[in-house]
């Protein structure tokens, strides 16, 4: 204890001794206290080792959601950290590296309450090569590692097997029902020129389930209008010659209506991009409402209020709004609107019941389609004009700006993704795309090949005049998305440029206008009738200057 109380503030100051001696008693006291608190604790865990217990053993165990997954699919590893007793360990320190084909990513957990720890990665590369995952737990000294080998396998052809993973419903799954016609002019509009949004609303048409197809759809009209109407839903017929004279019409339920008011007074009207959706009353409101989103084409770097809602009731619409998403460029929001599955909302976005996204031709926003969750009312009941929707981002690709290395596969700077819906049956899902897919080369310029350069000199302009982004060919697709790859990046464990579909269901044959293979904009809007599993797609210009829309179940 001496020794331990010399040192440079045990010197004598000016001769004074009684300085030193009260230090070296304070010492004192300070060393017999720190030996008699050693001595109780050593007591205390002699006497509990005498009652018969012993320190906590630490056990871990790690599995992966699949061994062989396939080639762009995410895998998801469940570490469980538990004592020899079978208890959750929330304090472990959880290490998980993936060593995959383009690197080694590590991220370090805290287990839940449960003792759980999850994480996800996209696994890409050539079948059959082997993707190794470390797990390394520590805790109170202890440290326990464990390793698991995934071996990659090739992905199915287009519209085939794809989908067999667990959870993931496969193009196999859809079953079309047939087309139907849509109404009259009605309101000072028509379907003419139309297909920009549908939305399914399960309490229209009361009266109409004598057919089997109760409910109804709202849509948006005229692209010159993008008036609202809603019609009633026909049982669709198969034509084997795709004639439109076969099939049967849809009534006109509410005539077309201007919804928007004067909520967006500087929109104009050429190129708009629009969509709608319906929702049962959520809380706090006394009513269902339409939600719909408004965009134009011409739009780089803005960031606009796009959303609002209104009443069902197309005589008083009552618009409110508008509102943006997220605060997000107009690039990225404000094309499509789709509504989520519900449980999966409640486990990865609670809450939030709407999604919506939008794809830009050329890259500017982002190489391949987007989405964002979110959900008005939470915000208010109706939020203020000019309020900023708190978003979950689930889909989101790099733009040309940012290096272009994390895209959509296969993106051309043509394609079109002009609808999107979440399917859901049973335990099964999938978020899916509708859209014109460019084939072959890609080029800015007209369609012909005539590539328009950056600078003069300019080549002759063709007859056809149509200056944009073109492809060698083009082909509807609906693309096939993983919500578990979604569900990973809403929580963190995966970046929202990373998830890629895993199938994709070629259009064409079920369409009826296609006139060449140049020819752009197959399809339009998606919307679902979740209730009965079917999904609805809209195809324009199928009925001379109409749309008509094709109906397909989930089986």
């Amino acid at each position: 204890m001496a020794r331990a109380a010399r040192g440079p503030d045990s010197r004598v100051v000016g001769g004074d001794r009684r300085w030193r001696h009260a230090f070296v008693l304070r010492a004192v006291a300070a060393g017999t206290a720190v030996a008699l608190l050693g001595l109780v604790a050593a007591l205390v865990w002699c006497g509990e080792a005498g009652a018969g217990s012993s320190p906590r053993k630490l056990v871990v165990r790690a599995a992966a959601s699949t061994r062989t997954p396939v080639q762009g699919t995410s895998v998801r590893m469940t570490v469980r950290v538990r004592d020899h007793r079978g208890r959750a360990v929330r304090t472990a320190r959880v290490r998980v590296t993936w060593y995959l084909p383009g690197g080694a990513k590590t991220k370090v957990y805290r287990p839940d309450r449960r003792g759980i720890v999850r994480s996800r990665r996209v696994v890409d590369g050539r079948p059959g090569r082997g993707v190794v995952v470390r797990t390394t737990v520590t805790w109170r000294g202890q440290r326990k590692r464990k390793r698991t080998r995934l071996v990659i396998r090739a992905a199915q052809g287009d519209g085939g097997d794809g989908g067999q993973a667990a959870g993931r419903l496969r193009p196999s799954d859809l079953v079309y029902r047939g087309t139907f016609r849509l109404p009259e002019p009605s309101g000072g509009s028509s379907w003419e020129w139309s297909g920009d949004g549908l939305g399914y609303c399960s309490e229209g048409d009361p009266g109409g389930a004598a057919d089997g197809y109760p409910g109804s759809l709202f849509g948006i009209g005229h692209d010159w209008q993008h008036f609202v109407s809603e019609i009633s839903i026909p049982a669709p017929v198969v034509s084997s010659g795709k004639d439109p004279r076969d099939l049967p019409r849809a009534r006109t339920l509410q005539p077309f209506t201007d919804v928007r008011g004067e909520l967006y007074p500087d929109l104009g009207s050429e190129i708009l991009r629009s969509d709608i959706e319906c929702l049962p009353a959520r809380s706090g409101q006394s009513s269902g409402k339409l939600y719909l989103c408004w965009g134009r084409h011409m739009q780089e770097g803005e960031r606009n209020d796009t959303h609002m809602w209104c009443e069902i009731d197309l005589s008083r619409p009552q618009p409110r709004g508008p509102w943006s998403v997220g605060g997000l460029e107009d690039y990225l929001t404000c094309d499509y609107l789709l509504t989520v599955d519900p449980l999966w909302a409640a486990a990865n976005a609670p809450g939030k019941l709407l999604a919506t996204g939008r794809f830009r031709d050329g890259g500017q926003a982002g190489m391949g389609p987007s989405l964002f969750a979110f959900a008005p009312w939470e915000s208010g009941n109706p939020p203020a004009s000019g309020t900023r929707l708190p978003a979950v981002t689930l889909l989101r690709y790099e733009d040309v700006y940012d290096g272009a290395r994390d895209i959509l596969s296969g993106y051309h700077h043509s394609d079109e993704w002009s609808g999107a819906a979440w399917l859901s049956s049973g335990d099964r899902g999938a978020v899916v795309f509708a859209g014109t897919k460019g084939k072959g080369d890609c080029w800015y310029g007209f369609s012909d090949g005539t590539v328009w350069p950056d600078e003069p000199p300019y080549p002759p302009i063709p007859p056809d005049g149509d200056r944009g982004w073109w492809s060698t060919g083009f082909e509807g697709q609906l693309l096939f998305y993983d919500p578990a790859d979604l569900a990973a990046v809403a929580q963190g464990e995966m970046a929202a440029d990373r998830p890629q579909p895993y199938a994709v269901m070629r259009l064409d044959p079920y369409l009826f206008h296609i006139t060449s293979s140049q020819q752009l904009r197959h399809t339009g809007a998606l919307t679902f009738d979740r209730e009965r599993g079917r999904l609805f797609l809209i195809e324009p210009l199928a009925d001379g200057e109409r749309s008509i829309v094709h109906v397909w179940e989930v089986r």
